[in-house]
């Protein structure tokens, strides 16, 4: 199995950073969305449903216009590299409450030949925090005590 020498969870935490920031950024960005929405539609007579589909579409033509692609990847780039900045300042200090815990098993999992599936991996690890009333272990059963009582 892994010796704790073999293990550095921070930088397997915090390689979850990067996903984060593009799907910010790219959020920030703000383009349309050309999806289905019922909503806007229910009710509509044809041309009413065509015209408010096509002002979207419209709008989402004139935000791609004017983009050429080696402007847009670098300021989408530089955009990323600010943000990533802020966001592993934050995660210095909080990482271990801010990384995706599911994520960070696969992860985990990936990064080493391990010879179990990575919900078998995740259970020994689970049942090894209770065996041990690990930190985590004692935070997660109050969690789980708490909500069900409410």
């Amino acid at each position: 199995m892994l010796k704790r020498a073999d293990v550095s969870a921070k930088p397997i935490a915090t390689s979850q950073i990067p996903r984060i920031v593009i799907e910010r950024v790219y959020s920030q960005l703000g383009y349309e969305n050309p999806g289905f929405r019922p909503k806007e539609v229910v009710n509509k007579k044809f041309p009413e449903a065509a015209s408010i589909l096509f002002t979207r579409i419209a709008k989402i033509q004139s935000q791609l216009c004017v983009l050429s692609m080696a402007d847009w990847c670098d300021e989408f780039s530089k955009k990323c590299g600010e943000e990533h900045a802020k966001e592993l300042a934050i995660w210095e200090a909080d990482w271990l409450t801010l990384c995706d815990g599911k994520r960070f098993f696969l992860d985990l999992h990936s990064q080493f030949d391990l010879r179990l599936s990575p919900q078998q991996f995740k259970k020994l690890i689970i049942e090894k925090m209770e065996r041990e009333q690990s930190e985590g272990w004692v935070l997660v059963e109050k969690l789980l005590t708490d909500a069900i009582r409410v």
